[in-house]
């Protein structure tokens, strides 16, 4: 028997798009022996998702049930049916404050390993929802009896009854050799967008509420006026695009905002930015930071974000709010673009901080792999 036994891992997630903790998990589900664990996952509705294809193509199961809005009890009924159902002893949740639900649904289906992982600092304003989160981090110890993490805020926000000795770091992972600064792509994307001696600032996320667009779109306005050359890149897509479309109308930046949709080769375009612009108003620890900083990248991002984030020195965080944050930002953008910023490849300090996928998904592995023994040997 001795270590020839398959672990198949379910990961309960929102839908597997191209965000930062689906990118993520699939950064580790590429790099993990699968022929000793096997990685399936439980996604909310029915549509087919940006990273469908390649889980089934890797030999993941991907169980599809009914979207939170039509039910909760709906969600949770299939949840443990699925677990009691496969037999899944590990159960490994991906929704944040909601955790404890999708972990109270395995723990009822039989699944003996239930993993919390912490990946965000906040939710978005309601007071309803957020009495409900509250009242779901704090039932959390009676479901879970795993916990993870991205970073030290998110175990702050998400765990805060939990001993800390029980808390393992798992690192948002990248490829590095992926983002390795390469000039010659560099060259070939801002040729294909005409980007030829345009100074461009890039920004990487979901069109939602906590990546804060408008307030890029608010730097990019003010910006325009001392550099009408520049150009914002935005990779991604969501629910606020309309919204974001008729503020750059108004703002009369159709020329000079380049939306980009879901990009499937981020690390192309990270060689074509100049500077990474990231002023979320919260995030656990944003993958897109890593990736920027591998490829050599300066970074502007709001002091809202947690420190651990800088793994080089070319990190800068910048206030959000107040009358002088625009400004800051913009004065902080034209600082960069007059010093003139040599771009180096710094994978090797990100494998260094601990970073490099190759290595870390060995270390999920084992931690998988020790789980399901000590399980077994109980």
């Amino acid at each position: 028997k001795g270590g020839s036994i398959m672990i198949r891992v379910l990961h309960v997630v929102s839908i597997m798009h191209r965000g930062g903790i689906e990118t993520m998990l699939m950064n580790y589900y590429r790099r993990i022996d699968r022929n000793q664990v096997q990685f399936d996952f439980i996604e909310h509705g029915f549509e087919e998702n940006d990273y469908d294809a390649e889980i089934r193509r890797l030999g993941g199961k991907i169980y599809n049930i009914p979207p939170k809005y039509e039910g909760v009890k709906k969600s949770l009924n299939a949840i443990s049916e699925i677990v009691s159902k496969n037999k899944y002893q590990i159960v490994h949740v991906h929704m944040d404050a909601m955790n404890s639900f999708a972990l109270y649904a395995a723990k009822k289906g039989g699944a003996s390993i239930r993993i919390s992982h912490a990946h965000s600092t906040s939710m978005p304003p309601s007071r309803v929802k957020g009495l409900i989160y509250w009242l779901s981090i704090k039932a959390l110890p009676r479901y879970a009896n795993q916990y993870f993490t991205c970073s030290q805020v998110s175990a702050d926000y998400l765990y805060r009854n939990i001993d800390k000795s029980k808390i393992q770091y798992i690192h948002n992972a990248i490829d590095t050799e992926k983002f390795n600064y390469q000039e010659d792509i560099r060259n070939q994307i801002r040729e294909k967008h005409d980007l030829k001696d345009n100074l461009v600032l890039g920004h990487v996320g979901n069109f939602q509420y906590p990546k804060n667009h408008m307030f890029l779109l608010e730097i990019m306005k003010e910006y325009h006026q001392i550099n009408p050359n520049a150009k914002l890149l935005l990779c991604g897509d969501g629910e606020l695009r309309e919204s974001i479309e008729k503020r750059i109308k108004e703002y009369h930046l159709e020329e000079n905002v380049i939306l980009l949709g879901v990009c499937d080769n981020v690390s192309e375009y990270m060689q074509a930015f100049d500077i990474l612009l990231h002023p979320s108003f919260y995030e656990g620890f944003p993958v897109v930071t890593v990736e920027a900083q591998c490829s050599g990248l300066p970074l502007l991002l709001s002091d809202t974000l947690t420190k651990e984030v800088a793994l080089t020195d070319h990190v800068e965080f910048l206030a959000i709010d107040g009358d002088q944050a625009v400004k800051q930002w913009t004065d902080a953008i034209e600082r960069i673009r007059c010093h003139a910023f040599e771009r180096k490849n710094q994978s090797e300090i990100i494998a260094k901080k601990g970073y490099d996928i190759r290595i870390e998904a060995e270390k999920l592995q084992h931690l998988y792999e020790q789980l399901a023994k000590e399980e077994l040997n109980e």
